[in-house]
């Protein structure tokens, strides 16, 4: 009993020595600005630098103290009944910080739209390489501009409803086959996603950088592996709402020295494993701390990797400690990486928990349209709204 004790004081001091060194080394500037809806201010929309969480007051403004070593944008939590503005397919609900300036102002226009029906669609492991006949399909990035892109709007033309897009990560394969063979880069994945709704992307495994040789990332370096994945695309976690569902994004993909294979252990030295880093977890449970229960029916976590193994065993690490941040709702876990079809259901914490994982879009790295059980390759459409999503 006295070594458990000892060892819980241990992990609180290790726990707090973090965020003493996180607050130490940071340097403080402030951003400030207004969230606004034809011209008038919105209140009570959450804004955050990635750790730091306020809310918007009654004429629509905010302030925010931002670390910005560790941050590098300021983002709002775009409220339910509302949209942003778009650059292209990707929503414009972030602002880059300027570590320039001691003080930023970063305004956020919204648009009202109606949601109390709406469908969401999921993209998952596209792995578009821009391939030669030996490392994946030379027709790849073809068939994703001239016929999936096109098949998608097509689909969502025939809904009455507002659309939204999700990529579930591995966008391309840049820390393996891609750097030596392909030339597929997330920018270009960016000028050739041209889809007709709201893109919400999350990084895959694939989709991070790995360290220089003989070096490797820990809880305090490890938002460096997303630096190509910010400046192509934008952050890698942040949360969004839509009609009653409150949507949480998170890089699950933790990379120590490169994706060349997963692993569980808790002192691994190579390759990756399966989990939250510090930073992401203490901004999750500030984001979920705003949530109003009378007004947000269920959260859906959007990652790369699934978080459980089946209905009893859990794949990603510390899984017990991340899912119990969203006590008293039910949860939805959308993922990829697996590269097949799969649906787990169950009780947690007294709610319904259910995780869906997603097949390859691209099915057989292009060369076949099913993937490896034999999913037919492509999107995933939910409807939401109604008394059931389908």
């Amino acid at each position: 009993m006295r070594i458990n004790r000892f060892l819980n004081r241990a992990a609180i001091v290790v726990v707090a020595l973090f965020f003493v060194t996180l607050g130490a080394s940071a340097r403080g500037k402030n951003i400030s600005g207004l969230v606004l809806c034809e011209g008038k201010g919105v209140a009570g929309v959450v804004v955050s630098d990635g750790l730091n969480v306020t809310t918007t007051d009654n004429k629509g403004g905010y302030s925010l103290s931002v670390d910005d070593e560790k941050s590098q944008f300021v983002h709002i939590s775009i409220p339910s009944g509302y949209e942003v503005e778009r650059n292209g397919s990707i929503p414009q609900f972030f602002a880059r910080i300027d570590s320039g300036k001691s003080k930023q102002t970063a305004n956020f226009n919204l648009t009202k739209v109606d949601q109390s029906r709406y469908t969401l669609m999921t993209m998952a492991d596209t792995h578009i390489l821009r391939g030669t006949s030996k490392a994946g399909s030379i027709l790849d990035v073809e068939r994703y501009t001239t016929q999936m892109i096109p098949e998608i709007n097509n689909y969502a033309a025939t809904l009455k409803c507002p659309v939204y897009m999700v990529h579930l990560g591995d966008i391309g394969l840049r820390t393996s086959w891609n750097h030596k063979r392909g030339g597929y880069t997330l920018a270009d994945y960016v000028a050739d996603t041209k889809l007709n709704m709201p893109v919400f992307n999350i990084v895959g495994n694939h989709d991070h950088d790995i360290p220089a040789k003989g070096e490797s990332f820990d809880d305090y370096t490890v938002h460096l592996s997303r630096n190509t994945f910010h400046t192509a695309i934008g952050p890698s976690h942040y949360s969004f709402n839509i009609g009653s569902e409150h949507y949480v994004v998170l890089d699950n993909s933790f990379i120590i020295t490169s994706d060349s294979g997963p692993s569980q252990r808790e002192d691994a030295t190579k390759g990756y494993q399966y989990r939250v880093d510090e930073v992401q977890m203490a901004w999750l449970e500030r984001d979920i701390a705003k949530l109003n229960p009378a007004v947000t029916k269920q959260v859906v976590v959007l990652v790369h990797c699934p978080i459980l193994l089946n209905s009893t065993k859990y794949r990603m690490m510390h899984a017990e400690r991340f899912l119990d941040t969203f006590k008293g709702y039910d949860v939805m876990i959308m993922a990829g990486h697996s590269h097949l079809d799969a649906s787990i259901r169950r009780t947690y914490n007294g709610k319904q928990l259910i995780q869906n994982i997603h097949a390859s879009s691209a099915g057989t790295f292009w060369y076949t349209p099913w993937s490896c059980d034999g999913t037919p390759g492509g999107a995933v459409a939910y409807h939401f709204g109604g008394e059931n999503i389908t």
